[in-house]
């Protein structure tokens, strides 16, 4: 049951960061974001680095590559994000198999109702995907919705 929440915790803490990461760039150049993530990333590491201090000097340059890699992807990513008016939004409705498709339309007419309000200001769909047993098969519904083989 740990893993249920701690994938749970996952989803909110990357959901949360991609909400900061998008309003950080709203006020801030996508250098100072970086910079400021690179900061933070590294006062994480800071307190196991003397672990490092053994190796060769070929990791060491292995280290700067996929530093760089990821500084590039960072970047992309970064005004990628800028540039997009997107926000995405999920829903999971948890419960007895017999009553979900009486939950799923509830759940519709209540984001219908909502974002009606808001038609003016912004532009929204929605998609409904089939019910599943357990969380393990989401990702096998996705690939079905992708057309994916």
């Amino acid at each position: 049951m740990l893993w249920i929440f701690l994938v749970l915790l996952y989803g909110i803490l990357k959901g949360a960061r991609e909400i900061l990461k998008k309003k950080a760039l709203e006020k801030n150049s996508t250098i100072e974001v970086l910079f400021v993530y690179t900061l933070l990333s590294f006062l994480i590491v800071l307190p196991d680095a003397g672990n490092a201090a053994g190796m060769e000097l070929r990791f060491y340059f292995y280290i700067a590559a996929k530093s760089f890699v990821i500084f590039l992807a960072w970047m992309c990513s970064f005004k990628a994000i800028r540039k997009m008016p997107i926000s995405l939004y999920g829903v999971l409705i948890k419960g007895e198999e017999e009553r979900m498709e009486e939950w799923k339309e509830r759940c519709i007419t209540n984001i219908e109702k909502i974002c009606t309000e808001e038609e003016d200001s912004m532009e929204w769909y929605a998609a409904v995907g089939e019910a599943v047993g357990r969380l393990s098969l989401l990702p096998e519904c996705y690939t079905k919705v992708q057309g994916e083989p």
